[in-house]
């Protein structure tokens, strides 16, 4: 005979010879099979162990989400007219020089975008809409060309 050692989570740990037999060890045929990897004994037989949970998100998280698309999203706009980034943009809208119209223009619609996603939000939270996927989010917003 031999014996059937467990780990506390009642996942298989090793098999012991009769004589090396411990408190809590289950007796097994000598032809019994090592189970596969994770599988948990139930108290008759080893089976598989249950499916994690999908992780599901906080709405913190979603929303980080969104507005980090919705950044990322501007910043490339930015970067197309060679701006590092929105901050820069808006950073010359504040001093007269060439860029400051077109700085302007961009800040504008900047916040424009920024005042959509948070009709969006309101909206899902208050229930009249679905939760749109990101695309879909970035599909919503308005539009902006550096021409005028």
């Amino acid at each position: 005979m031999k014996w059937l050692q467990l780990k506390p989570d009642n996942t298989f740990l090793t098999f012991r010879e009769y004589s090396d037999y411990k408190d809590g060890c289950i007796e097994v045929q000598d032809d019994f099979q090592e189970p596969p990897l994770n599988y948990i004994w139930n108290g008759s037989e080893f089976v598989a162990p249950p499916e994690p949970e999908p992780y599901q998100p906080s709405e913190q998280e979603i929303i980080q989400m969104y507005e980090n698309a919705l950044d990322d999203m501007i910043n490339r706009k930015a970067q197309e007219k060679g701006y590092d980034n929105r901050i820069t943009v808006c950073m010359r809208t504040g001093y007269n020089s060439v860029w400051q119209n077109e700085c302007i223009r961009f800040a504008i619609w900047m916040d424009n975008c920024y005042l959509k996603a948070f009709e969006i939000m309101s909206d899902v939270k208050s229930g009249i809409r679905q939760m749109p996927t990101l695309e879909q989010f970035l599909l919503e917003m308005p539009t902006f060309s550096w021409e005028e």
